[in-house]
């Protein structure tokens, strides 16, 4: 008798908790909804103070709910198909009562500090979850701001798929939850609701579809630096990627936005371009940014990357468009890149942040004045040191023992020659060739289709070569001093050459 009076009671003190709209609020309810949702009042007033399972005081201070598009994302709100609905339990603007306090569901033991929340929620977005649940507690101090949570997840962290790439492929997000106090400590209780533009299956495709690009490239080779393996990642993308017209005013299909429809696809919009470069770059160790602005009224989005000590502007989407290899866009200041000043605050933020240069990179191919091909044009102007190779231009390092170039010459032209005459060498066997100061004119087809030839050292800085002398070495390499006529030569047919101090 004991025992039913004492059920009897607790049933009625469980009644004065939840009042009978709550109830009714609450039916339907699956498990999984009633372990997230939070303790409220079909009326949409703060619950009153109740106790835990072990006796602590509960609270409630505030309740909401909010939905947030991607401040960068490119529709109106109702349009395209990747915008978050609001979470199930929310209904008629106020949340469905559930009795999770009074069922003593809440366990403040399973909570964690705001510090630790961060990274399992940016984990969750990583994994690209759709329904997050957390429970942080920020203690007795003031709370952060709620938009302050996803500012915090999706910081620059330097992680490939983290940092911006989350910035620009989630498309919205609503949450909704409370706030309240336990013991003296003050919780967030929240429960996320998230869309995105990929799914977890295209994000395994565009990891495993980025590893076997960059395996390709070989950029292991300890002879590249930053700059040799920043410049074919740019160049990759340029020549694998198409500018995606056909659906670019097609709200319905986001997929253009993303990494995975241009690496996988093969067309995408400059969002497309700007995250498969930042997503690349970070994991080959160069630091990269994603910047986004306006341009002549419509929304673009470019990269920012870090070579040497600074970073540049890079926009793979406006190189694209040149075709031919003319990167005006490639490593520059924001003042030589063909749209100026059109940054939004986030970016300006962030190149001011990461000290954004107000020059363009020495050795860039805006600066240089060439069309770019990784595979065959010189940029740097390396000087030969005694154990390295300086570029005078930009400082950039290279080792002379990893250099494809050799020094140490296999024949040396005799004393008191002058001229080497037409078709001398022609087919010759020489890997390396030393012409001394005294040799004046190099005449046609000297040294052509020399197919073993990797270098040739020239001694005198007025030599005269003509146009076809080394027609066909292609592998071969000039070593010449600064101002000489064999360094101009090299330049106009694209010969690439160090710089071989006076003796």
């Amino acid at each position: 008798m004991k025992r039913f009076i004492l059920s009897i009671l607790m049933f009625v003190l469980l009644i004065g908790v939840l009042s009978a709209d709550a109830f009714a609020d609450a039916e339907g309810m699956s498990a999984e909804e009633s372990s997230v949702v939070m303790m409220y009042s079909s009326a949409g007033d703060v619950a009153k103070p109740i106790l835990t399972a072990d006796g602590k005081t509960v609270t409630q201070v505030e309740k909401f709910e909010e939905i947030y598009l991607n401040p960068l994302f490119p529709h109106e709100e109702g349009e395209g198909q990747t915008q978050v609905e609001l979470p199930a339990f929310i209904s008629g603007g106020t949340l469905r009562a559930a009795a999770r306090f009074a069922s003593a569901a809440i366990n403040t033991n399973e909570s964690m500090s705001y510090d630790e929340s961060i990274p399992a929620l940016r984990s969750a977005f990583v994994n690209r979850t759709t329904s997050v649940s957390v429970l942080i507690n920020c203690g007795a101090g003031s709370l952060p701001p709620k938009e302050q949570i996803l500012e915090d997840i999706v910081e620059h962290t330097g992680v490939p798929e983290e940092g911006d790439y989350l910035q620009f492929h989630y498309a919205s997000f609503g949450f909704s939850g409370s706030i309240y106090t336990i013991g003296g400590d003050r919780y967030y209780d929240l429960m996320f609701k998230l869309a995105y533009y990929t799914n977890a299956e295209q994000e395994n495709v565009v990891a495993s579809l980025i590893s076997d690009a960059l395996a390709q490239m070989d950029l292991g080779d300890a002879s590249k630096t930053d700059y040799d393996r920043f410049l074919q990642i740019y160049e990759y993308i340029d020549d694998t990627v198409t500018y995606d017209y056909d659906t670019l005013n097609d709200n319905s299909y986001d997929l253009k936005y993303t990494a995975y429809a241009a690496i996988s696809n093969g067309t995408a919009v400059c969002q497309g371009y700007a995250n498969l470069l930042y997503r690349m770059c970070l994991t080959v160790g160069i630091e990269a940014r994603i910047v986004s602005g306006e341009v002549g009224g419509t929304g673009h989005a470019w990269n920012i990357v870090k070579v040497g000590n600074a970073f540049y502007v890079a926009d793979a989407t406006w190189d694209d468009s040149h075709g031919n290899y003319d990167y005006s866009n490639c490593l520059v200041s924001d003042a030589d890149c063909e749209h100026p000043g059109c940054m939004d605050d986030r970016s300006v933020s962030i190149c001011n942040s990461c000290g954004l240069s107000g020059e363009s990179f020495p050795c860039s191919p805006y600066t240089s004045g060439v069309t770019f091909n990784a595979h065959t044009e010189p940029l740097h102007e390396y000087e030969i040191g005694s154990d390295e190779v300086i570029c005078t231009k930009c400082g950039v390092s290279r080792s002379i023992s990893a250099l494809a170039v050799v020094l140490d010459p296999d024949f040396v032209l005799p004393a008191g020659l002058t001229r080497i005459e037409e078709s001398a060498f022609e087919n010759c066997a020489f890997h390396c060739v030393e012409v001394p100061n005294f040799v004046e004119n190099i005449d046609g087809r000297a040294f052509a289709d020399c197919e073993l030839l990797q270098s040739v050292l020239f001694r005198n800085e007025t030599v005269e070569i003509d146009g076809d002398a080394f027609a066909e070495s292609t592998g071969v390499v000039f070593c010449c001093p600064q101002d000489s006529t064999a360094k101009a030569y090299a330049l106009e047919h694209q010969i690439p050459y160090y710089i071989l101090p006076m003796n």
